[in-house]
């Protein structure tokens, strides 16, 4: 892992450390997108041995950080149950019963069309 890798791992541990104070209600794509790698890297585990370093068996290897055990990180929910984060603010009356205003078009006839009198 690159220093700039590691900086950012440690800035989105720490922005979820609290997501109540620190996330917006309504995420943007790209954070969003850090703090789904940052969830998927500390959940899935490496099963498969490695013989480029002796492990203590209850260290855990994260993309090539070593920690003595599982951090104990906060997740972020992904898929299922999103309505439960700590950082949703319910929608008032008016934003969740809000529909588009119908407007009607009238067509134009075929008298009504700008026709070149020249032609």
């Amino acid at each position: 892992m690159s220093q700039s890798d590691y900086i950012r791992y440690k800035r989105v541990a720490n922005e979820l450390s609290n997501q109540a104070k620190n996330l917006d209600p309504v995420i943007g794509a790209g954070k969003y997108v850090d703090y789904k790698a940052f969830t998927l890297e500390n959940t899935i585990i490496n099963n498969k041995q490695s013989f480029t370093k002796l492990q203590p068996k209850s260290s855990v290897n994260i993309f090539g950080m070593q920690f003595n055990t599982k951090p104990a990180c906060s997740t972020f929910k992904l898929c299922s149950d999103t309505n439960t984060r700590v950082n949703r603010k319910p929608l008032s009356g008016v934003q969740i019963y809000s529909l588009p205003i119908p407007v009607k078009i009238r067509h134009k006839l075929a008298d009504e069309l700008n026709v070149c009198n020249y032609c």
